[in-house]
This record gives structure tokens, sequence and C-alpha cells, in this order.
């Protein structure tokens, strides 16, 4: 394994440097030679080195070109194998190598990720960080092992909906850095900084990039991974109305958000969400969700992101029929999915039911800055709308005084329907511009209704009063009567005004 890691000499020693992973040069050197005995020794001398320094496709040709007792009889050559096997099946046992056993484990549990299914690796994964934990406060004994184990795992946490399991992992890989592989301390940091930028503390998302853009740099492929997740950060602490956000977001490329695409999901919705143009967001996440990444179905973030995300944008186009069907195979576990939920069942008018939903997921958001307030906003709203007031104000203080002043980002997670109560109880605490970006939760009076659905999309295709009847088959007077509906519920006095409001929320 790879030689100890002091504590003192720490990853960010030669922040300005890149360092070299020099395994992957002698393993070359070695192949190109066809010395399989240099070769198998390096690689049995430095496994996580070679992983993280050579490109799957060369360590593959590498692991092939060996012979097969060769690999066979060595426990770091036949996981280095199974890790590089494609991610359809679960690892062989062989309960007599305890080592092995271990690590086939670990692969299993990185292999059942990839294939989308994060709660079910979580579960084989029993064990394994316990067994690999450095046995110094000081000093990394464990050749790097504890912190790729700690990442890994925190990276299966981030995509089962576990964050604070997946923080107390990043945590445990900066404690204690390896001085050869600073990526891993820096990967760590900057998996924090996601988690904190979508969901929690923007101060603390800060602060965790500032500590990664300290750590050495080195040739690993895994750098250019870590710096896509490192600027979908960055964008998400981007400040709402800002115009280079959606710019930047699009031009992520999608080859290096890798596993964690879920996050790049919720990224485009917040984003376009921030710059109110969410039915374009809307639009963006169709055309993902077309491109079918790897996900079992209900199965943590990969198996709902697209159904939670969808049914929030449906029941605030004011159809929560839509949004529940898009619910229904979403995973109940997640925080977003009770979120989702509720948000469905206050447009839908049953505000004691979101009222009940959103008191039950407390533990799930507490310690997370911004999805605590979002709960608590609609927690408010749901109150206001059950007729019980003290409850909201109620409400609305606890938001006061746990979180204070509020980022333009956090603001909008305040609905419209709340700010009166609050320009009136709390005033000089939060204002709010009609100009920027909001969220406007529909009323039970607002939602259109099927037939309305049907001559709103009559009418964006340009046809005349006569065609709509003869299309949908029903009289000249009842598409006036649908029409005047329309126009009052979005709120405009002509055909255009509708037209463009109901663009405007994505109707249409």
């Amino acid at each position: 394994m790879l030689s100890d890691g002091g504590a003192m000499e720490g990853p960010d020693r030669n922040a300005g440097d890149i360092v070299r992973l020099e395994v992957a040069a002698d393993v070359r050197a070695a192949h190109a030679r066809g010395d399989h005995r240099r070769v198998a020794s390096l690689l049995q001398a430095s496994p996580i080195e070679a992983w993280f320094s050579l490109m799957p496709h060369e360590l593959r040709a590498v692991l092939a070109a060996l012979p097969p007792l060769q690999r066979r009889a060595s426990p770091q050559l036949t996981i280095l194998g199974l890790m590089l096997e494609a991610p359809g099946h679960e690892a062989g046992r062989n309960p007599g190598r305890d080592q092995v056993e271990r690590m086939r484990r670990g692969v299993n549990h990185i292999r059942l990720r990839m294939r989308g299914a994060p709660r079910t690796a979580l579960r084989h994964f029993p064990g394994v960080s316990a067994a690999v934990r450095t046995v110094s406060a000081l000093f990394d004994t464990t050749g790097g092992l504890e912190a790729v184990v700690s990442v890994q795992t925190g990276i299966t946490q981030m995509l089962a909906g576990d964050l604070t399991g997946a923080l107390a992992n990043f945590t445990r890989a900066q404690l204690n850095p390896h001085r050869g592989l600073p990526f891993l301390a820096r990967d760590a940091h900057v998996k924090g900084a996601l988690i904190h930028a979508q969901f929690g503390d923007a101060r603390l998302a800060r602060i965790q990039l500032d500590a990664a853009a300290r750590v050495a740099r080195t040739d690993s492929w895994a750098e250019l991974v870590i710096d896509t997740h490192a600027e979908l950060a960055e964008i998400l602490l981007l400040p709402a109305g800002s115009p280079e956000a959606v710019t930047r977001l699009e031009s992520v490329p999608l080859g290096s958000v890798g596993e964690l695409w879920p996050y790049h999901i919720l990224a485009l919705q917040a984003v376009y969400a921030r710059a109110d143009r969410r039915a374009d967001g809307a639009s963006r996440i169709e055309t993902m969700r077309a491109a079918a990444p790897p996900a079992e179905a209900g199965e943590g973030l990969p198996g709902s992101v697209f159904g939670v995300v969808l049914a929030e944008d449906a029941a605030l186009r004011g159809d929560p029929a839509a949004a529940r069907v898009l619910l229904a195979q979403a995973d109940p576990a997640l925080a977003g999915t009770a979120l989702a939920t509720a948000l469905v069942d206050h447009v839908a008018g049953e505000y004691e039911r979101a009222v009940q939903g959103l008191v039950e997921v407390q533990g799930a958001t507490e310690g997370l800055r911004r999805t605590d307030i979002r709960r608590l906003a609609l927690l408010a709203a749901s109150l206001q709308g059950a007729g019980e007031l003290d409850a909201c104000v109620e409400t609305l203080e606890q938001l006061h005084r746990r979180y204070g002043a509020l980022s333009s980002n956090e603001r909008l997670s305040l609905p419209t329907v709340l700010w009166p109560l609050i320009g009136e109880r709390f005033g000089g605490w939060l204002t709010f511009s009609q100009a920027a970006a909001r969220i406007e939760l529909p009323t039970a009076d607002s939602i259109l209704t099927a037939r309305e659905r049907e001559v709103l999309g009559c009418l964006a295709a340009g046809q005349t009063r006569d065609q709509v009847a003869a299309t949908l088959f029903i009289s000249v007077n009842t598409v006036k009567t649908h029409q005047r509906s329309l126009y009052r519920k979005l709120d405009a006095t002509s055909r255009a005004e509708a037209l463009v409001e109901a663009a405007r929320r994505g109707l249409v």
C-alpha cells in the first residue's frame, strides 16, 4: 500500500503545484516493456494511486495483459479487476479471504450505486468503513484507504438522501488527509460544499469551497469531476436573478457530472426558478429525463429526482392530479418527496394534510438551513390556508428567530401569499420586490379544469372560437364560458394576456 501520510504535511502544503501520481508513468513503462512482474508489483504496492492515476481503459488493458494466475493470486489485482467490471451484478464471495471479502463488499457497494440503487448499496456495505478506520489520530495508517471509503460512502449517502451522514463521512476524510492523494480531501470539501449550496448553509458551502481551493492539485482524472461539482456549488451560491447563472449551468460538462447527475437536475430546477423561468427549467429537465440516466425507480435521489421536481412544477402550474402521479414512485423516505407531497396537498386545498406532513419531516430538515427554511415557509402558508393564523404567525416567528436575515435565494422559499402578513407583523425583517422571482401557490379557484386546459391549448394554436368549438365538439357559447373562466384564473383581459401568463406558468 502507499506510504503513511503525516497530518503535519497536509494536502494544502503546495496548493499552487501539481502533485504527480508517479505510479502511472512507472506502470505504463513496465507495461510497454512487457514486464508483467514489475507491473504486478507496482499495482500491488499502490492500488489506490493506480486507480486514480490511470484512466479506466488503460488500467483494464494493463490488467488484461497480466497472466490470469498472477491476477488471481493477488488480492489487490483481484479487487482492481472487480472494480473495472460492468455494474450489472454483484461480485462473487470468497469467505476464506477476509481482506478480499471486505473489499468485494466495497466493490459491490460502488457498483450498486452506479446502477442507481444507493439505498441498496448502503445496506450492502455494513462494517467495511469501520474495518478500514485508521488506528492513529495523527497519521493515516491505511495507505489512503480510509479516505477513499469515507468519500465513497459519503457519495452514496448523498444519493440515498442521508445528507447528515454524508457530511459526517466527508468530514472524516478531511480530518486525516493523505499526502500522496490530496484530491481525496479536496473531493470531500467540494462534496460538502455541494450539499450545503443545495440544501444547507451558503456560508458553510463557501468555507468548504475555499478550503478545497487550498488543496494541492494532482494529475488524477478525478480532478475534472471534482472541478465540475465545485462549479455546480458555485453556481448555486450565485444570488437569485444573477444573469450568468443559467449560462454557467448550461455550460457544465455533463460527462463530468457523473453519478451526481441528480444534483445537476436539482440545480437546473433551482437556477431556472431563481431566473423566473420555471417553464424553461421544466422543459430542460424533461429532456434530461428522456436521456434515462441509470436509476432504480423509487430508490433514493436517482429514482426520485425527476418525479419530485416535475411534480413540484405541476403543482405550481395548478395541476395537483398530475403531480400526484409523478410522486407515486418517488422514494417516500426522502425529505424532498415529503416536501413535494406537502406542496401538492396545499395546492389541492388539503391544508391539514400538508401541515401534518411538514411537521413529520422536521427531523430530516433540521441542520439543513435552506431545506428547513423551505419547510417552515410552506408550513406557515398551509396553516394560513387552514385558517390557523396564530399558528402561522408563530411559525414565521420561529423561522425569523432561527435564521434571521435571509438571502435572495432563501427569500424565494416564501410564497407570495405570506408577503402581506410578513410585512404587517415583521416590518423590516424582509423586503420583497415585485420584479424578483417568486413562488406563487395556486389556490383552489385558480386551478384550471381539464376542459379549460383543452380550450387554452386550442387558443394557443391560434384557433378561433368557432374552430375551438368544432375541435372540442362543444358549442360556441360553451367556449365563451370556458374562455371567461380562463381569463379570470389567469388574471388576463385578452387572449394575448392569457397566453403570455399561461406561458409564464408553463401551461402552454
